[in-house]
C-alpha cells in the first residue's frame, strides 16, 4: 500500500509516475492469480491513488483544478512529438493539422493504453524492466506532446532489458533526443 502511495504522489507531479502504482499492484499480486483477481487488486490501487490525490488537493486547498493543467500540454506543438510531425504533412494530403491534432490527441493515447494493458498481461513472459519502459515509452511517443527528456523515462528501464533490437530502438532514440 505504501509504495502505491509514493507512486501516486509521483503521479501527481508526472502522470506516468502513477503508471508505476499499477505495476507494482500488478505483480505484487502475483502471476498465479487470475486476471480477474489482478484486475481487482489494481482497482483498489486506483482508489488509494485517488485517496492520496484527494488527500493532496485538499492539502494544499487547489481540490481537482490542478488536473485541467494536465491538458495544457496538449496547445503547444514540437518537432520532436510524432503527432506535430505528422500534423505538419497533413495539409498536403487535404486534411487540416488541427483536425488531425483533434484525433491523434484521442487515439494516440488510447493506443499507448492498449499498448500498456499488453504489456501488462505479457509481464511474466517479457519481464517487469521491459513491461515498464515499453508502457512508458508508448505513452510518451503516442502522446501529446514530447520532450527530449521524457524519452529517457522509458529508454532507461529498457537499457538494462536490452536485446538487439531493443539496443537498436534505444540507440535510434537516444540519438534522435539529441538532436
Amino acid at each position: 500500500s505504501w509504495g502505491i502511495v509514493v507512486c501516486a504522489l509521483a503521479g501527481a507531479i508526472k502522470v506516468p509516475g502513477a503508471v508505476g502504482a499499477f505495476a507494482i499492484t500488478w505483480t505484487s499480486v502475483g502471476t498465479s492469480r487470475s486476471v480477474w483477481r489482478r484486475s481487482l487488486a489494481v482497482a483498489k490501487a486506483g482508489v488509494i491513488t485517488i485517496g492520496t490525490f484527494e488527500i493532496l488537493s485538499g492539502f494544499f486547498g487547489v481540490g481537482w483544478g490542478w488536473t485541467r493543467s494536465l491538458s495544457a500540454s496538449d496547445t503547444v506543438t514540437t518537432w520532436i512529438t510524432p503527432a506535430d510531425l505528422m500534423a505538419k504533412v497533413m495539409p498536403h494530403v487535404g486534411v487540416s493539422n488541427s483536425a488531425f491534432l483533434d484525433v491523434a490527441h484521442v487515439v494516440g493515447p488510447a493506443i499507448a493504453i492498449v499498448i500498456c494493458l499488453w504489456a501488462l498481461k505479457h509481464l511474466p513472459a517479457i519481464g517487469a524492466p521491459r513491461a515498464l519502459g515499453l508502457s512508458l515509452l508508448s505513452l510518451v511517443l503516442l502522446g501529446p506532446i514530447v520532450q527530449p527528456w521524457y524519452l529517457l523515462w522509458g529508454i532507461v528501464i529498457l537499457a538494462i532489458t536490452a536485446g538487439p533490437r531493443t539496443a537498436t530502438a534505444i540507440a535510434f532514440l537516444s540519438v534522435s533526443a539529441s538532436l
